[in-house]
């Protein structure tokens, strides 16, 4: 008997929620502890991960459709997501940096402080601009994404001066990096 995949595997149609409002008599936090309780991690639900964070949007979330299924995502964030108070920008995910055989992506084995970098390439340079990524100190994953912006990079660790102080600083080295956005998360919250 083959082994089947477990709820965490890395398969199925990943999108990214970057929540930019929530209801005046909400707050980011209360969306998102809402998205964590009621829809909740695979196998039961959508939801890989929720946070509120600082920077260009109030909240984040990692969801998980199954694959192929555009229509059962956009269902999700009109539905179940816009009854939760969330108001977002999202990315579909189009593939992921692979290390060696291991695949890395954005939200896993999340640290305590978590930098969520959106970067925008130089056209052809996706490649070559992931292989140093790949290099980072803080470096915890890296996704090709679809919308305003080629790849959602996550950098983390123990403290805010590991991500912002030596992440932070490598990033701005890297040839082929047109623009970066970044915002902050608390991955104990």
């Amino acid at each position: 008997m083959a082994d089947e995949p477990g709820p965490f595997d890395y398969t199925g149609l990943h999108a990214f929620v970057f929540v930019d409002h929530v209801p005046e008599t909400d707050s980011p936090i209360g969306v998102v502890n809402r998205l964590r309780n009621e829809l909740k991690a695979p196998p039961e639900g959508p939801v890989m991960f929720a946070g509120d964070a600082v920077g260009p949007y109030l909240a984040f979330a990692h969801l998980r459709v199954e694959e192929g299924d555009l229509s059962g995502l956009l269902d999700l964030i009109n539905g179940p997501l816009r009854e939760q108070g969330v108001r977002c920008k999202y990315a579909v995910e189009t593939g992921v940096y692979k290390k060696g055989e291991r695949v890395i992506g954005t939200k896993r084995g999340t640290p305590e402080i978590i930098a969520l970098v959106s970067i925008v390439v130089k056209r052809g340079m996706i490649e070559s601009v992931l292989e140093k990524l790949g290099d980072l100190d803080a470096f915890r994953g890296a996704s090709i994404v679809t919308g305003d912006f080629d790849i959602l990079l996550q950098l983390g660790g123990e403290r805010l001066e590991d991500v912002l102080g030596v992440g932070m600083g490598q990033l701005q080295q890297i040839e082929g990096i047109v623009r970066t956005s970044t915002a902050l998360l608390d991955g104990t919250r």
